[in-house]
């Protein structure tokens, strides 16, 4: 089994409910390479509500919309950093960089500003 975030959060979720932790989380089983494992494909199809879905670097997402159609993400970078670190507050920022049926769009946020929160 490939330890991914996906995988390591189950696992987590499966062991801490049982008391025992998980077997995959062992050393032994951390692959010696990550950076050589397959990306996946995953499948989602637009609800009335949000759909939530996870991709690791590489991953690509066939999203099915409402009307018919198929868009495909692929998830190419990653990068987050402090920013600023206060007594009282510190300011991330998050980017990732998506292709979006070929086109690269790069998507920032920003935790811990004013621009973190959304207007009603």
């Amino acid at each position: 089994m490939e330890l991914n975030r996906r995988n390591f959060l189950k696992a987590l979720c499966a062991g801490t409910a049982s008391g025992v932790m998980p077997r995959m989380l062992c050393a032994a089983q951390v692959p010696a390479n990550t950076a050589e494992s397959k990306p996946a494909v995953i499948k989602r199809k637009a609800k009335d509500t949000l759909t939530a879905f996870e991709l690791n670097k590489g991953d690509t997402l066939l999203f099915e919309l409402l009307n018919g159609q198929t868009c495909r993400l692929t998830l190419r970078d990653t990068s987050a950093r402090i920013l600023l670190k206060g007594k009282e507050a510190t300011l991330y920022h998050f980017t990732c960089l998506v292709a979006i049926d070929g086109h690269e769009m790069l998507m920032e946020r920003y935790v811990g500003t004013q621009e973190t929160y959304y207007e009603p």
